[in-house]
């Protein structure tokens, strides 16, 4: 809570107008006003200010806006109305005590911040919701921070260079991680290496006493933190000079047993199974929260508790026999390995669904002809591919033809994926249907629940 939101808006070198009042959340949708609000009027596509009188009936106490407006509700003027809400968290910032863990990467994080906050259950915990993670997210959830609370979890996304930076310079995290580094946002971000320099700045923002959670399997990480004056603790499924190191696991279909070894001493823990990339992302995860000072023993029944997100690896059994997966949040290239590679593990038929990966900039053909590679060495039993034709042309060229088919319409797609899935009826069937969010895969998984709930009726 904000106790005064006069006094935060003169600290943060804002014009403040009304009586002095506390402040609980924030929104920048008018139709989205919680307890105590404070309105952001964001200049956008839409000017916020034309939706001032709805955010007031419905129940916004005062207005961040770029120029004073004639009403009797309190108001913080700054002549951009983004850069006033930056400020404002920046100063309520310092009045945070608790320890901050934030994190970034380019596939992964909203998975292994949803497994901190379940690991820290029992405590106060307050985190980005959903995947909020923007130059809007990032303030507003640092703002809505309770002073009393526990521990505070911040996601920190990016589309475009300096995005990094600028969040975290307002999360200034006590720990802080980059799950991986891939190949996303290439559009804007170039290179693998420009990728690694953006989501880096998170790991620039740690003081000397913070924690920095490194990932030795990752490729660019571990040279970048070299450089970093913090603490570290490093993890890793198979380098047996990590802090925290994957031992062992056996995968049934409900979970994966895990053993680690965290610092000098053997631990197990249960995951259910949602995914084989997401014991690393465990074990991350587990690494943010004894950095945080809590011991192993206190939090790892926990992780029988985690979930995935939606569209993030959800997995349900829609007969005895099929398995479907909806992991149709996004489509980047280390997500769309991690699903080929679980199938690959997998005892059964297996059928992957996808779409051509986005944001890929220059080098879209490249990882299209890679993923063709991954394709034909995973030996799948059916592949069905949506999407730009010339990418998935790309894939085409590297497979064995008859397992692999490309459809310009989801409906014929629909009709051929169900013929295949009856005649694999008598065997276990696992599907994982992976996409990108622009080409609407979740209707593909909807259309098989649909389709198969008709046929138990």
């Amino acid at each position: 809570m904000i106790k005064s939101l006069k006094q935060l808006a003169i600290q943060a070198g804002l014009e403040y107008i009304g009586e002095d009042i506390s402040i609980q959340t924030v929104a920048i949708n008018s139709n989205e006003i919680k307890q105590d609000a404070l309105f952001v009027a964001i200049v956008a596509n839409r000017d916020g200010h034309e939706f001032i009188p709805s955010a007031i009936t419905n129940g916004a106490k005062a207005l961040l806006v770029s120029k004073k407006q004639d009403l009797d509700i309190p108001q913080v003027v700054c002549a951009n109305t983004i850069k006033g809400l930056r400020a404002l968290a920046k100063e309520y910032r310092k009045s945070l005590k608790m320890p901050i863990i934030s994190l970034t990467g380019s596939c992964g994080k909203t998975t292994v911040k949803e497994m901190i906050v379940t690991l820290l259950s029992g405590k106060k915990v307050h985190f980005t919701q959903g995947n909020f993670n923007n130059y809007l997210g990032v303030p507003m959830t640092i703002l809505e921070t309770p002073q009393d609370f526990d521990f505070a979890v911040v996601e920190a996304g990016t589309n475009v260079g300096g995005e990094i930076k600028a969040a975290a310079d307002i999360i200034q995290p006590d720990i802080a991680m980059i799950t991986n580094v891939g190949a996303s946002h290439l559009e804007n971000l170039k290179t693998l290496d420009g990728v690694m320099i953006e989501k880096g700045e998170l790991l620039k923002a740690l003081p000397s006493d913070g924690y920095c959670i490194v990932n030795l399997d990752d490729e660019r990480i571990p040279n970048y933190v070299d450089k970093l004056n913090c603490h570290k603790i490093t993890c890793s499924m198979s380098n047996k000079s990590a802090d925290i190191l994957l031992l062992d696991y056996q995968v049934s279909s409900e979970c994966y047993d895990v053993k680690v070894r965290i610092f000098d001493k053997e631990y197990t823990y249960k995951l259910p199974n949602i995914g084989k990339h997401n014991l690393l992302n465990s074990i991350l995860a587990i690494a943010s929260v004894v950095a945080a000072g809590i011991k192993p023993a206190e939090f790892l029944s926990n992780t029988q508790k985690i979930k995935s997100y939606k569209g993030r690896f959800t997995s349900e059994k829609i007969t005895d026999k099929l398995t479907l997966v909806d992991d149709t949040y996004n489509a980047s290239v280390a997500a769309m390995k991690a699903a080929v590679d679980d199938l690959t593990d997998f005892k059964g038929k297996k059928i992957l669904v996808a779409s051509s990966m986005k944001e890929l900039g220059d080098e879209a053909e490249n990882y299209h002809r890679q993923m063709g590679q991954w394709l034909k060495q995973a030996n799948l039993d059916k592949v069905f591919l949506f999407g730009d034709s010339q990418l998935m042309n790309c894939v085409l060229k590297q497979v064995d033809g008859h397992r692999v088919s490309y459809y310009k319409s989801k409906q014929s797609l629909n009709n051929d994926l169900l013929d295949f899935i009856k005649k694999s009826q008598l065997s276990e069937t696992k599907i994982i249907v992976k996409g990108a969010r622009s080409y609407k895969m979740e209707e593909i998984v909807e259309h098989i629940r649909i389709s198969f709930s008709k046929k138990n009726k």
